[in-house]
């Protein structure tokens, strides 16, 4: 036979799992990607010479080479944490996962090496980790920030989820050809550790990859470094979980995550830095399991995820940013469970956000303080000792001084009036309620008043 016969010889699926057994892989995309309203995976691979692209679909079938012009990247890093050739086989004979034993098989692994607050964060954890494979499909992705003081399980969540999801990788001290290789190269699944310690520049990077990056088709621009004239466009859509010691007071990253609280615990569990050769396979096995549960069970998800009705009382970035996961949590049975603790941590984030905002903290001491009363006249003075009264704890982010309480309540449209040489401000019940209602402050004051 010619070289040229040898290259147009087609593998059939035997000679395509006799090629994984005795050659090198190559991995054509990075995640499963959608083609032709179908989920696909593909590989690259040789044998006898012969070097075939072959995607394995979601209805089962084969589609051979000519999607390799569209997704594949010839710089993509075979990862450590890929779905094996056991899984590849299992796929390619047919062999169907269980939807409910996989699932509670996830939550089981995780219990077994971590413990969390709540129940519904072993849920939500599980369900993070099968949405991370197909974000190529949801175009969006909600981030998982990780909040704990040291030794309290941060570090080991992280492990836990890297070994359990397709291209995950674990990132202490990134640098910025890392970081961007990580997402624009092989759209890894991306944990960054200790992301306070981080310095100041690869901080910038790490914010504007987190920033643009839960969404599909973002993109950072940066100049090369070897010819700062030039800039190039990297793609940084990748799931992301985050872990720190201290809250991350950013408005826009609260946006787009849900916050885990970890904590210490005294309960005897497994050691996730110690697996043996039996666990490693657990391991191994869950992983593959899931990407394989995502290829035979697509057309449910995308139905599920198309017609899922999402609740009113969220905002439309809330409905975007959960949205993947209530698709899933919706298969998995867990769906009112999700949205319970959801709605829970939304009412925590509205609050750390409230509480971090000048005009709210002022609004707020104004709207009590009045009282029962239609009109009161305050110095900026008075109002700066009340606010410190209020907020003795704070962290001085503001400076409750007369001088910025007075430039705050021009800044709100309240009058002055000099009275005895005195700065005097005449406020009206009326007007702190109609900046309540403007700034979208109401429903928080509620409670207030009962």
């Amino acid at each position: 036979m010619t070289n040229k016969e040898d290259k147009n010889k087609r593998l059939s699926p035997e000679e395509f799992i006799d090629g994984l057994l005795k050659e090198e892989t190559k991995y054509l995309n990075k995640n499963c990607d959608i083609y032709d309203g179908k989920l696909f995976f593909g590989f690259k691979i040789k044998l006898n010479g012969i070097e075939e692209d072959i995607f394995l679909l979601s209805n089962g079938k084969f589609k051979r080479g000519d999607l390799a012009v569209t997704f594949y990247n010839p710089e993509i890093d075979v990862q450590q944490y890929q779905i094996s050739r056991d899984g590849i086989f299992k796929f390619v004979r047919k062999e169907k996962i269980d939807t409910a034993k996989l699932y509670k098989d996830i939550i089981n692994i995780i219990k077994d090496y971590q413990e969390l607050r709540e129940e519904a964060e072993y849920h939500l954890v599980a369900l993070w980790i099968i949405h991370a494979p197909i974000i190529n499909f949801f175009c969006v992705t909600p981030y998982i920030h990780l909040l704990g003081g040291e030794n309290s399980g941060k570090t080991n969540l992280m492990l836990i989820c890297v070994r359990l999801t397709n291209k995950g990788e674990l990132i202490t001290s990134p640098t910025r050809a890392t970081l961007f290789r990580s997402t624009h190269t092989n759209q890894n699944v991306l944990y960054l550790d200790e992301f306070e310690n981080y310095d100041m520049q690869i901080r910038r990077d790490v914010l504007d990859v987190i920033n643009s990056g839960y969404r599909k088709g973002a993109i950072v621009k940066r100049a090369a470094a070897n010819n700062y004239e030039q800039i190039k466009s990297y793609n940084v859509f990748s799931a992301k979980m985050m872990a720190s010691v201290n809250q991350l007071n950013i408005k826009t990253l609260k946006s787009r995550m849900i916050e885990i609280n970890t904590i210490r615990t005294n309960k005897l569990l497994k050691d996730i830095d110690e697996l043996t050769e039996e666990e490693e396979k657990r391991f191994n096995k869950l992983r593959d399991d899931v990407l394989i549960w995502h290829l035979q069970n697509f057309e449910s998800v995308k139905t599920t995820y198309k017609s899922l009705e999402i609740p009113e009382w969220l905002t439309a970035r809330d409905k975007q940013i959960i949205k993947p996961i209530l698709a899933l949590a919706k298969i998995f049975g867990v769906e009112q469970l999700i949205l319970d603790y959801y709605k829970n941590k939304i009412e925590e984030k509205h609050d750390e956000l409230l509480e971090g905002d000048w005009d709210y903290k002022l609004l707020k001491y104004l709207y009590v303080d009045l009282g029962e009363r239609e009109l009161k006249s305050y110095t900026p003075s008075e109002i700066a000792v009340g606010l410190n009264k209020a907020y003795p704890t704070s962290e001085k982010q503001f400076e409750f001084t007369p001088k910025s309480i007075g430039r705050r309540l021009r800044r709100l449209n309240f009058k002055m009036s000099r009275s005895t040489g005195s700065r005097v401000y005449g406020i009206t019940k009326k007007k702190v309620l109609e900046m309540i209602d403007r700034l979208g402050y109401k429903k928080y004051l509620a409670q207030t008043d009962k």
